[in-house]
């Protein structure tokens, strides 16, 4: 194909991309300059508290993104019915995917609070207990409201209503950063809670998310058609039924991904606080990379989820090529953030010099595994625009806990690599599980 065809076949699919994309990116990046003002104003609280956030935030993180990937299940379902015009169907799904989000995470907050109560069992530097723990039921308690709002925002975004998302998100996470700094320090005339208050600006926000939802789907007139089976529809047992088989998948896919994460904040910790808090450093200067990639993914997936439900084969190809060079390209932006900036970021952080040394020397592991993060996303995306779910569970197993977990036990301690170990554990993980993804949906599109 010549370069003038190339861009005239696919220009019209990088547009929609982007479209969809921007407000689902520019809400990401809301998420991302919170947690980057989550970790700024703890680290320079105090180094306890930002080891101790490090710690409770990756447990936390596990079941979060769970949460999040089962809402990404409403996507396919979702966006299927809308480009076919089932409107009525459409809402009845809707609500039983909030239904089925929120029971999700109810079923998953059981064994976080056996984890909140065994705290003092996990090897964690004893000092770290008084301040890990009220932090740590915090945020439990604010992933309810967030169930509800992943549920809704999958309905919002499917529909090609995305600048929706976007708002509801920036100004969520507008008045977490005004809720930190009132609270962590004790501005405004409210109490200094250091890393306690971080937790109840985190629960206040996404209360306050969840009512700007319910607001806006009550209220505006482009809702008005799914209103009375938004609110009324019974519940349908097959609906929960579609929801779950087709959630289940990628919810433990991203669970199992996040979990190679958690597991690094464990080992990080029996390397010490400094590498604790360096690890959550990482991770958060990480998640620009991310949240970048998933916004675009997730907008290719809406795209290929709508050509999917007029059964058009050549679209579903050309959206899912064009998402994934888009996606390489912001890897390549992101890896230049994070080669430039760095080590300016790391010191915002914290002003532990040891810490922020830390950080400076894995900025180059911190940009090789990017271009993996960003295959698996792209086609762990593409592979739910078209609802073919199942193999990335067995795919997420194999690369992330089979591989993943193990290899970055052994770099880090009996081959003594360290924080070093972690972040080439991920490189290998992540390529891994992209380049399976992408083989599993081209063989799977072959056939459709």
């Amino acid at each position: 194909m010549s370069l003038r065809n190339y861009f005239a076949t696919y220009r019209p699919h990088y547009a929609s991309i982007i479209r969809l994309g921007i407000p689902l990116l520019l809400g990401q990046l809301g998420v991302i300059v919170t947690g980057y003002a989550d970790t700024i104003m703890v680290g320079n609280y105090s180094t306890e508290a930002l080891a101790s956030a490090s710690f409770a935030n990756s447990v936390i993180a596990f079941v979060l993104m769970l949460s999040i990937g089962f809402s990404y299940g409403l996507t396919p379902l979702v966006g299927t019915l809308f480009s076919s015009g089932s409107t009525n169907r459409l809402a009845a799904t809707v609500r039983a995917g909030v239904v089925a989000n929120l029971a999700y995470v109810v079923l998953w907050c059981v064994p976080l609070v056996a984890v909140y109560v065994w705290l003092h069992r996990l090897g964690l530097p004893e000092h770290l207990l008084p301040v890990i723990r009220p932090y740590f039921m915090l945020l439990l308690v604010s992933l309810l409201p967030l169930a509800v709002v992943n549920a809704l925002r999958q309905f919002t975004d499917a529909i090609n209503d995305t600048k929706v998302s976007m708002y509801i998100l920036v100004c969520g996470n507008a008045l977490n950063i005004v809720l930190n700094y009132a609270l962590i320090y004790g501005h405004l005339g409210l109490p200094e809670l250091g890393l306690t208050g971080a937790g109840i600006a985190t629960l206040a926000s996404r209360v306050a998310m969840l009512i700007a939802y319910v607001a806006y789907l009550l209220c505006h007139p482009r809702y008005r058609c799914y209103r009375a089976n938004l609110l009324h529809a019974p519940l349908s047992g097959a609906n929960v039924r579609t929801i779950v088989v087709t959630s289940l998948p990628i919810s433990l896919q991203i669970g199992m991904e996040t979990g190679i994460f958690t597991a690094a904040s464990v080992f990080a910790g029996r390397l010490g606080t400094n590498t604790l808090a360096a690890v959550q450093v990482l991770t958060t200067i990480g998640q620009l990379g991310f949240m970048v990639y998933y916004s675009l993914g997730a907008a290719a997936s809406i795209k290929i989820a709508n050509y999917l439900g007029v059964s058009d084969t050549l679209r579903i190809r050309q959206v899912a090529h064009a998402g994934y060079m888009i996606t390489l390209a912001s890897a390549v932006v992101a890896s230049m953030a994070f080669y430039f900036g760095g080590e300016f970021l790391a010191g915002l952080f914290t002003n532990d010099a040891a810490v922020v040394a830390l950080v400076s020397s894995q900025i180059g592991l911190l940009i090789l595994y990017q271009f993996g993060d960003a295959t698996q996303i792209a086609f762990a995306n593409s592979l739910r625009g078209i609802a073919h779910v199942k193999p990335i569970m067995g795919i997420a197993f194999v690369s992330y806990i089979v591989v993943g977990i193990p290899v970055m036990y052994a770099l880090c301690f009996p081959f003594g690599f360290d924080i070093s170990g972690i972040y080439l554990a991920h490189t290998i993980s992540l390529l891994t599980a992209g380049l399976w993804f992408r083989r599993t949906f081209s063989k799977h599109i072959a056939q459709l």
